[in-house]
């Protein structure tokens, strides 16, 4: 009776100092903010309309008849934690560039619209992501005759599964630079824990988790991946992630390989960009094979872009991401 006992009060105990430790452990996490080194991006701070978007000079009904105002619509969805300003030296070349009659839209991705400490992504679905995919890329019909998209890491996830579900043949060419369609082999024990039965476990406890930062292979480590080391020190990167998430842009990815889904017959061209030393995301022909497995186009074109890594847009000038993508984007514009 007395072992019993005292078996009894060190399950006990033991019990009680794991839920305190979980508790703790939920706590730390939930206080862990993302930081930024733009003024205007910095935490609790809401974007500044006018830095961090592109919108057209007025805003336009959906269209109800066979005209509409511009030629070509060019839509820039971008990644995991990604603001719209995250294209603003894209969209910057491109709309000087671009014909007049072209628009540029680069809508707010639920969830990262405003930092506060994670308050929308730590509860939304990935099917807000798609919603919002939809509806920017309806919007672009609805104001031009062609309809470019852009996605970037897991904007391109979102666009893929988007065209998967809801297409109505929306889209002529897509572009899509660092896709994040499969998970990086460094990342497929994170995705089967948080994908299984300890995933909403791992969620409660720990609501948010550092980021985790890439190796490059000299065996520096780089805060976020992009080898322009003055980006490190001025650009905006998250430095914590949301589990929640997490999990939602793992469910994406399971969900367009195991869909047997196409695209429309709209789609004319398909073109893949990936930096040479990009770490972050899955096999790139593994990737190349899937949408070309749902693609009407045909063969995805692909570049490899030298000294680069995941986020092309913001490297350095000599390695010449930033001309490669604006002359790739604009080759077929109507003139």
């Amino acid at each position: 009776m007395l072992i019993t006992t005292t078996i009894r009060n060190a399950c006990t105990r033991a019990c009680c100092i794991s839920l305190l430790a979980l508790a703790t452990l939920r706590l730390k996490s939930i206080y862990i903010t993302p930081r930024s080194t733009f003024t205007h991006l910095s935490i609790g701070n809401k974007f500044n309309p006018i830095l961090d978007h592109f919108e057209p000079a007025q805003n336009y009904p959906p269209s109800h008849t066979d005209h509409r105002p511009y030629r070509t619509a060019y839509v820039f969805i971008g990644g995991f934690g990604d603001p719209p300003s995250s294209y603003s030296p894209l969209v910057t070349v491109l709309k000087s560039q671009a014909s007049r009659d072209s628009i540029v839209l680069t809508p707010a991705t639920p969830g990262w619209e405003s930092y506060d400490n994670f308050k929308t992504s730590r509860s939304l679905t990935h099917k807000s992501w798609l919603h919002s995919c939809l509806s920017s890329l309806r919007l672009a019909n609805s104001l031009s005759d062609r309809v470019v998209v852009v996605g970037h890491s897991t904007g391109a996830l979102v666009i893929t599964r988007a065209l998967q579900i809801y297409d109505d043949d929306l889209v002529d060419e897509i572009y899509f630079t660092g896709p994040n369609l499969r998970a990086n082999k460094d990342d497929a024990s994170a995705k089967r824990l948080l994908l299984g039965r300890l995933g909403s476990l791992v969620k409660f406890a720990l609501p948010v988790i550092k980021k985790k930062v890439r190796k490059a292979e000299d065996g520096t480590i780089r805060p976020c991946d992009t080898l322009n080391e003055d980006y490190h020190k001025s650009g905006f990167y998250l430095k914590a992630f949301p589990v929640n998430a997490i999990i939602e842009m793992f469910k994406l990815q399971e969900q367009i390989s195991s869909s047997s889904l196409s695209w429309g017959s709209r789609v004319k061209r398909v073109v893949f960009f990936k930096g040479e030393s990009d770490r972050s995301v899955g096999d790139m022909q593994e990737q190349i094979d899937l949408v070309e497995s749902v693609c009407w186009a045909g063969k995805v074109e692909f570049f490899k872009v030298k000294d680069a890594a995941h986020n092309l847009v913001f490297e350095r000038e000599e390695s010449g991401a930033l001309d490669l993508l604006v002359n790739e984007i604009l080759r077929n514009e109507i003139k």
